[in-house]
């Protein structure tokens, strides 16, 4: 690492860090002052009087700390690409003010969460073109290539929204998922991705403070949530397609794409064959998410934050140790260890509320 670049992850991070310390407080003093509080809803488990603008410090402090170390290292960096990532991140952070003030009809917020998945494909070379032999696929023609990205991108922004419903929950998988996206940055010498992970863990430590331990909570609300599951789209295509181009650093991309995106996409196809088989809408809100199952058990939200976050990294660590299988039997034990370290526990317990 050249002191150019340490230099520019420092002050990234200072200055995401600055503002957040400097921006939650003043949203939390305002919401407050103007009566600015989102109503609970079937899926929330929180009081009417918290603040739900969160979202405004971590969008704040991630842009103002990405463009800054950007700058600093516009000689190594391509600084387009920082643009082409800001446009779509200030599209959905604008569609979650909107509905964090008036909430919105279900098609009126996919199609604007689309129109952003589209302007981050349009402007970031991110598409999937090879599914590296999963399934004997291999190379991919334009249109599916494109669809499938597109289906990533949105799913992973809802799915990340529907995380957003206990104390630090959302934001300590994004702060998981930003230290592994920076590993991954000094491994694969790719100093933009470093930038940007670090940019986000700035802008997400001080939210959790506020969000998990001060007397006065502040939550990221759907503009911050909304902008989190683009930037999970961005981290993990952008590192599927850098370790595409080097071969010896993992052996199946595509597998790692998938488990870096498990607990999001897990927990959304879990509520919604539980709300269909309910005879429910697939957007109706409720508590049936792997968290407020956990919560269940009698654990608080901290609690259940910290055990679901030590899950994804046992997930992580076991889809790395797993690399040497072959392909088709890497991805089943990796869907396998996903489902049986989410949902175990929960099956678990359930059997023996029932029987025990």
């Amino acid at each position: 690492m050249t002191p150019t670049l340490l230099f520019s992850l420092v002050m990234t991070l200072i200055v995401s860090l600055a503002v957040g310390f400097s921006v939650y407080p003043l949203i939390i003093k305002i919401s407050y002052k103007k009566k600015f509080f989102k109503a609970s809803n079937k899926r929330t488990v929180h009081g009417k009087f918290v603040s739900t603008f969160g979202g405004i410090g971590i969008v704040f402090g991630f842009i103002m700390g990405a463009i800054l170390g950007s700058i600093a290292l516009k000689n190594v960096i391509d600084v387009n690409e920082l643009y082409g990532l800001i446009f779509p991140v200030l599209l959905v952070f604008m569609l979650g003010i909107w509905d964090d003030l008036a909430a919105l009809k279900s098609y009126e917020k996919l199609l604007l969460q689309s129109i952003s998945a589209i302007a981050m494909m349009g402007l970031l070379d991110l598409a999937i073109i090879d599914l590296n032999g999963l399934f004997g696929i291999h190379e991919l023609p334009q249109a599916l290539g494109y669809g499938l990205t597109f289906l990533i991108i949105v799913g992973l922004v809802n799915a990340v929204n529907l995380l957003d419903g206990i104390d630090g929950y959302a934001g300590s998988y994004l702060v998981l998922l930003s230290a592994f996206m920076l590993l991954q940055g000094y491994m694969l010498d790719h100093p933009f991705l470093m930038i940007l992970a670090i940019a986000t863990l700035g802008a997400l430590l001080p939210f959790l403070y506020y969000n998990m331990y001060h007397k006065r909570k502040l939550f990221m609300g759907d503009s911050g949530s909304l902008v989190l599951g683009l930037i999970a789209g961005y981290f993990v295509l952008e590192n599927f397609h850098l370790q595409n181009e080097v071969s010896f650093n993992f052996n199946h991309p595509i597998v790692l794409l998938l488990s870096l995106a498990a607990l999001p996409l897990i927990d959304t196809l879990r509520v919604v064959v539980v709300r269909l088989s309910k005879g429910l809408g697939p957007f109706s809100p409720d508590k049936n998410h792997i968290h407020h199952c956990y919560l269940d058990m009698g654990l608080t939200h901290n609690q259940t934050t910290f055990i679901v976050m030590e899950l994804t990294v046992a997930l992580w660590l076991f889809t790395y140790w797993l690399d040497f299988l072959p392909l088709h039997y890497h991805f089943l034990a990796t869907l396998a260890v996903a489902l049986g370290l989410y949902l175990g526990p929960i099956l678990v317990y359930r059997l023996k509320k029932a029987y025990f």
